[in-house]
């Protein structure tokens, strides 16, 4: 647990004047056992057992006590799944937040709170990419004739692979987190199997992580930050400058790898603040997961797009594998229903064991 920050100017607050001598520890307490965002299990056993392990505090005086914090405005209540839940609500201003993901569940919009960054997995990456040079047509001061993903090379498959107006070939390796020596590896043996040029793309670069190696092997090393704009750290003899974020779809960006516990939290009323303006939560707005779909579906999607691929084959290849690609759940049937087709279309459906999945 990271170490937090108390300031004198507690001293002469008139927030912390409120409360009573119990109050006040409770909340010096709560400081070091929230997480990284100022957010707590709110159950009073829960806070009881994690506040005062060697005291004897009754559940009752903690739940005076955190009505109390609510009423003078130091800590928001809210509800999810019917649990109970605590923000800290100037955390921000006072803490320093150094994990990418919150513990708890993220309040309602009415709280005010840090809200967390949501990274995007290795495929949103390349969904981005892929879209901005599809629609594009370039990829900096190239033009672009095609576009292909997932481009089966022997028993490898490529991210993205991209031909040029001047006949060259870029081959894309695309990470989700910092760069290692093991991605130059994989992009290395890829350019033995396409006659290319190698980019690089991550969100960062580990620690020991060989630029020399990828500069004698002319492959350019791209990095993105939290915003998703990219940046160069190294140029190759295709590649040498960029000026490219993959974040103008806004729309989308809410979609890419959201933290599992950050759907539809809601507001809950203590006994002794009876104006938080409750937000009722009918179960309408909960953020649906993957949906499996029918067999009927997969195939009239299949007869739609005429793409002779046979819908049984799909449905049960999937439904044995519990809808997962790989090792992620399934999140778009229709999407995986035409990577399969274009991989039809290349000589057959195989999928590769060491992308984690099986073959067919």
């Amino acid at each position: 647990m990271p170490n937090r920050i108390i300031k004198e100017s507690i001293c002469t607050s008139d927030t912390i004047d409120q409360l009573s001598w119990f109050e006040e520890v409770f909340f010096y307490r709560l400081l070091v056992n929230c997480d990284d965002y100022g957010r707590m299990d709110a159950r009073p056993a829960i806070l009881k057992a994690k506040l005062f392990p060697l005291k004897s505090v009754t559940e009752k005086q903690i739940s005076d006590a955190l009505n109390k914090l609510s009423t003078v405005g130091i800590v928001a209540l809210y509800e999810y799944d019917g649990r109970p839940y605590l923000q800290l609500v100037t955390w921000e201003k006072h803490q320093q937040i150094r994990s990418r993901k919150a513990k708890y569940p993220l309040p309602p919009e009415d709280i005010p709170c840090k809200r967390e960054h949501i990274m995007p997995e290795e495929k949103d990456i390349e969904d981005l990419l892929y879209d901005v040079m599809s629609s594009t047509k370039r990829f900096e001061e190239h033009t672009l004739l095609s576009v292909e993903r997932q481009v089966r090379v022997g028993e490898s498959y490529l991210d993205i692979v991209a031909k040029t107006e001047s006949s060259e070939t870029l081959v894309f390796e695309l990470k989700r987190g910092r760069l290692s020596n093991k991605a130059i590896d994989q992009i290395s043996k890829y350019l033995t199997l396409i006659n290319g040029n190698g980019i690089l793309i991550g969100c960062g670069l580990s620690a020991n992580f060989d630029i020399e190696r990828c500069r004698s092997n002319d492959i350019a090393v791209v990095i993105y930050d939290d915003d998703l704009n990219m940046s160069l750290v190294l140029g190759n003899s295709t590649v040498n400058s960029i000026d490219l974020t993959l974040n103008h779809v806004k729309s989308r960006y809410a979609k890419l790898a959201p933290n599992p516990i950050q759907s539809n939290p809601i507001r809950i009323q203590s006994e002794s603040n009876p104006n938080p303006n409750p937000i009722s939560n009918n179960g309408a707005n909960k953020s649906r997961g993957f949906t499996p779909p029918t067999l009927e579906e997969v195939a009239a999607y299949c007869q739609e797009r005429n793409n002779g691929v046979d819908p049984q084959k799909w449905y049960d290849f999937y439904a044995a594998k519990g809808w997962m690609i790989g090792k992620n759940k399934m999140k778009d049937w229709k999407a995986a229903v035409r990577t399969w087709e274009k991989r039809q279309q290349k000589g057959g459906y195989t999928y590769n064991y060491e992308d984690g999945g099986d073959s067919l």
